[in-house]
Parts: C-alpha cells; structure tokens; sequence
C-alpha cells in the first residue's frame, strides 16, 4: 500500500523512548525532517 508518512513504535523502558525522541527528532531522512515525541495523552493507536 502507499505510506501514509507516519508510524508508532512501542518501548518497554521509558528511558529507550526517551533517548530515541533526544537522538531521532529532527533528523534528516531522505531530504525530510522527521518529527520523533510521545503520542498525545489519551492518544489511541
């Protein structure tokens, strides 16, 4: 299917989520800037 531009990924220690937001947000992928934070509160997915 087509991407939809956006994914989710599930950490089981806060801290991993924590250093993947502080390491990935505002990377430069493939001549994009990606956008990596934590879901909104009450977010389902």
């Amino acid at each position: 299917g087509q991407s939809l531009g956006y994914g989710f990924v599930n950490y089981v220690r806060a801290e991993d989520a924590e250093k993947a937001i502080n390491t990935l947000n505002g990377l430069r992928l493939q001549n994009k800037t990606i956008k990596v934070s934590l879901p909104a509160f009450g977010a389902l997915f």
